[in-house]
Order: structure tokens, then sequence, then C-alpha cells
């Protein structure tokens, strides 16, 4: 008899992508899973958009996670979460921002290194240090970040 490999349960400071967040929220909401390439490309599509019209992070879409948890309330999908997210940071579910501006500029590089797929502003953004890094940034959100949206 073959023995089955349960899936890992993730903690929220594991919670490091969207894809992450997706099978986050499936184990502590119940909410499904999307099924298929086409619709798990549409809801990492929706959500990114999202998180970059609000200027959140993966930690606020956690927290709202977390707040739902808290609260009882059920998710009939992943899109669920974002109607949550500001009442989440409101009530406390948010951490503690760090108090570097640079601490903050790193994870939003990170982020963009997470979706880039070309390699020369791969290059760039992860060789740049301190205001070169600000300025590559800036210049990457402002060229590249929209072709990307439009294309992902």
């Amino acid at each position: 008899m073959r023995e089955s490999n349960p899936e890992e349960i993730l903690r929220r400071a594991e919670v490091q992508s969207i894809t992450d967040l997706i099978r986050y929220a499936a184990q502590r909401l119940g909410c499904p899973k999307p099924v298929g390439h086409k619709a798990r490309g549409k809801v990492v599509r929706a959500i990114r958009e999202e998180m970059q019209e609000q200027g959140w992070s993966i930690q606020h879409l956690a927290a709202a996670v977390d707040y739902m948890k808290a609260r009882g309330i059920r998710a009939k999908s992943v899109h669920f979460l974002l109607f949550h997210v500001q009442e989440a940071v409101r009530q406390g579910y948010m951490p503690r921002r760090s108090m570097s501006p640079l601490d903050d500029l790193e994870s939003r590089v990170a982020e963009a290194v997470y979706m880039e797929s070309d390699e020369t502003w791969t290059r760039r953004l992860l060789s740049a240090k301190g205001e070169a890094l600000a300025q590559v940034y800036e210049k990457w959100s402002n060229e590249r970040l929209p072709a990307l949206l439009k294309g992902a």
C-alpha cells in the first residue's frame, strides 16, 4: 500500500508569493484552489494587479486570511480576500513595519525580481545598491512593470 504524502502546512511567515498565499488561504479558510493553468494565471494576475494598485504586499493578504479565520468568515474564492485586507490592517493583523525605508525597498525589489522574466532587468535589480537601487527600481516600475502586468 502506498503512503500518501500530505501537503505541508504553511505558516504566515512562510507566505512569500501569490502561490503560497493561495495555498495558505486554502489551508486556513478552505477556499478552493483554482484548477487548471489558465484559471491559476487569471487569479495570480488579478491578485498581482490589485496588490500593485492598492500598494499591498503578500503580508497584507496573509493578514486578511488570518482576520477572516479569526472572524469565522468563509471565502468562496481567493478573490474574496481582497475585500477584507483594509479591515484586517485596521484591526491589527499586520506585523509591525520596519523602521528602515530600505527594507521596504528591498522587499519591493524582491517582488520585482520574482515577476521579471528579462535577464537584463533582473541583473540590474540585483546588482544595484543604495540610491542606485531606488533609481533602478523606479525606472523598472515605470518602464517594465506595465508591460509585465499587461502580458502576465
